[in-house]
């Protein structure tokens, strides 16, 4: 859990780039879950999108 608070506070005040990198290790840390091919799909397109806007 410590790991995941540092990881939160590390990226989360940062912009898009770090928000992307965050929810890449967010959708490892599923990735045995049944989830993690829906998280890893939302994670490419908020990236994606994220990229166009820049």
């Amino acid at each position: 859990m410590n790991v995941n608070t540092i990881i939160i506070n590390k990226h989360f005040p940062f912009p898009s780039i770090q928000l992307c990198d965050f929810l890449l290790y967010f959708s490892i840390s599923l990735s045995f879950h049944s989830f993690h091919f829906l998280f890893h799909l939302i994670q490419l397109s908020i990236c994606f999108f994220q990229q166009l806007t820049d």
